[in-house]
């Protein structure tokens, strides 16, 4: 989805990337002064001037007019992979859709919330965000709470202890001074008060410090595939966007991008980026920017092993955790085959020729394994 400067909402889907203007209620006009839009799992949330927050179904072909969730006072929203949140000018939080995971902020057996829901004992709340299936708050006094699933380290260490999901708001007790974050999937990141970024979640156990990074305008966590894929993004003030990975490699310029104001993305699949002109560039909607060139051919060398492929990344030599862990290793699958009659079955396996499209961001980590490195 794409908001306009004049408050108006255009939506594309998978399988219709023609744009379309997202309709007012009962299909009547359009949703116009609408200030922010946010997206889950095939569907999609916007706020109006007003406080007011509207709800929709993205369908493959035409999505669903949106709904009033019939709440006012809004200064902020979130939405995870089926929940939703919205943050109200008293620092109060709503929170509705799936709570299979406790991830709405309802403390029943309720696996779906219908309409927006006050969390109980949570106040003076000022920025919210929402992962996959856990939510995140930060507090006038810089402190950061969280609540929902927490087997792959969403909520910090508490990833390590067989305590089932938080059905109520906890600290997270390594955070302090925070001012923004921001999640997608099970993977956090926040800013805080002096400029440093913290990561946490995806195997992450406990807040680490990013390194080699200043000059922090925002910070986006999600896939962002304009480069090699990411957990983490990091816009600086310089208008260039920086990438991070779990592997602890430091952060990486997406040489493709500048003047950027803002970064948006899905679940691995789409890639959005807004610059200074009011242009977007997306990986899913157009290709990307600057696409990787394709590798030359070369002969195949006799005697001696071969290649499985020309890349750009010298696998040679690597062992199984220097290729799973360098993002270079990153590449499309759709590359040309060498001419190696002897391997040309892995080959043909490993890139995928069997589906339809090709498919990005893959890591060596799969060339790895795959094939015994």
């Amino acid at each position: 989805a794409a908001l306009k400067s004049d408050g108006t909402v255009w939506l594309w889907t998978q399988s219709n990337t023609t744009l379309q203007q997202v309709k007012g209620e009962n299909g009547q006009g359009f949703l116009t002064d609408v200030k922010k839009i946010i997206a889950g799992n095939n569907f999609g949330m916007a706020l109006k001037k007003d406080g007011t927050v509207w709800s929709w179904s993205q369908g493959f072909i035409n999505p669903q007019n949106p709904i009033n969730a019939g709440i006012s006072g809004i200064v902020d929203i979130a939405a995870g992979a089926g929940h939703k949140l919205a943050l109200t000018s008293a620092g109060t939080v709503y929170g509705w859709g799936r709570n299979d995971r406790a991830q709405a902020g309802a403390n029943c057996d309720c696996p779906f919330i219908s309409g927006p829901n006050l969390i109980n004992n949570l106040s003076n709340v000022v920025s919210i965000a929402a992962g996959d299936s856990h939510s995140l708050v930060v507090k006038k006094d810089g402190s950061v709470w969280g609540w929902g699933r927490v087997s792959e380290w969403q909520l910090s260490e508490s990833g390590l202890l067989n305590i089932g999901d938080r059905r109520v708001p906890v600290q997270i007790t390594e955070l302090s001074s925070i001012k923004e974050i921001s999640s997608k999937l099970n993977y956090n990141l926040a800013l805080d008060l002096n400029g440093e970024v913290l990561e946490w979640g995806e195997y992450i156990s406990k807040p680490r410090k990013v390194q080699n990074i200043s000059s922090v305008k925002n910070i986006f966590a999600g896939w962002i595939q304009f480069s090699y894929g990411s957990t983490g993004n990091i816009l600086k003030s310089d208008g260039t966007l920086w990438q991070l990975y779990i592997n602890d490699i430091p952060p990486k310029q997406v040489p493709v991008l500048k003047n950027v104001v803002a970064v948006a993305s899905g679940n691995q699949t789409a890639s959005l980026a807004v610059v200074n002109t009011g242009d977007v560039l997306g990986t899913s909607i157009s290709p990307t920017p600057s696409p990787k060139p394709t590798p030359t051919l070369t002969p195949t060398p006799e005697p001696g092993p071969s290649p499985f492929l020309q890349l750009p990344f010298d696998y040679a030599g690597k062992s199984y955790e220097q290729v799973a862990l360098n993002p270079e290793s990153w590449f499309d699958h759709k590359y040309p085959l060498q001419n190696v009659p002897c391997c040309t079955f892995k080959v043909l396996k490993y890139t995928g020729s069997e589906d339809i499209d090709a498919y990005r961001s893959h890591s060596g980590y799969d060339y790895a394994k795959n094939n015994g490195i």
